[in-house]
């Protein structure tokens, strides 16, 4: 099941990484978004949510509405053609 964890940038937008829980049961981010424009280089970056399944992510990203990148939605949901 694919994770994700949402992080908001020095501008104020949101971006989404995706996920996973470690052995220890922590949320762990992949290094760069996943419309590869923002890089989870600190802590300082503010999460709005982390390691929520796919649908769960759907429905938080909409309550935000244009404050999430639209690449990164679109990479949620995009067509591979």
């Amino acid at each position: 099941m694919n994770r994700y964890t949402l992080k908001q940038n020095h501008t104020g937008q949101y971006h989404l990484f995706e996920a996973h829980f470690n052995n220890y049961g922590q949320c762990v981010p992949e290094s760069k978004s996943i419309c590869k424009k923002m890089e989870d280089t600190s802590n300082s970056e503010f999460e709005e949510f982390k390691c929520e399944d796919e649908a769960t992510t759907f429905l938080k990203c909409a309550e935000l509405q244009k404050e999430v990148c639209g690449n990164c939605m679109q990479e949620l949901y995009g067509d591979d053609e």
